[in-house]
């Protein structure tokens, strides 16, 4: 039992500090928008996307290096703003919250996984 009183304390040392906490809602507005900035601002630089195939039977090598399209660095950048926009409303969203809440008091928080996840594949 002293372990589940331990988890309550815990559950309540993390509602109160997280529950009436506006941050999130306004991180994400922030984000999106520093995203819609950057879209305005942005001065058409782009950065090329290449690519290479194999020409003939495996092992015979890749065929030359070609342009597949280009991206536009504003786009790019203001989409990973976006994105952080959108997870910053989800995690306050009420219907998320407890389930995020619920991680933290475990000693997980599953949202900075998939940050830290997405940025390194």
């Amino acid at each position: 039992m002293v372990t589940s009183s331990r988890t309550e304390q815990r559950l309540q040392r993390v509602a109160a500090r997280c529950s009436d906490d506006p941050a999130r809602a306004i991180l994400g507005l922030l984000h999106a928008t520093q995203g819609v900035a950057v879209l305005a601002l942005g001065n058409g630089f782009a950065l090329p996307v290449t690519g290479s195939f194999m020409e003939g039977p495996p092992g015979s090598g890749l065929g030359e290096s070609r342009v597949l399209f280009d991206v536009s660095f504003a786009v790019g950048v203001a989409a990973f703003l976006f994105i952080s926009a959108i997870a910053h409303w989800l995690i306050a969203s009420p219907w998320y919250f407890p389930r995020y809440r619920a991680g933290l008091v475990a000693g997980r928080n599953y949202a900075r996984w998939v940050e830290y996840s997405s940025a390194h594949q």
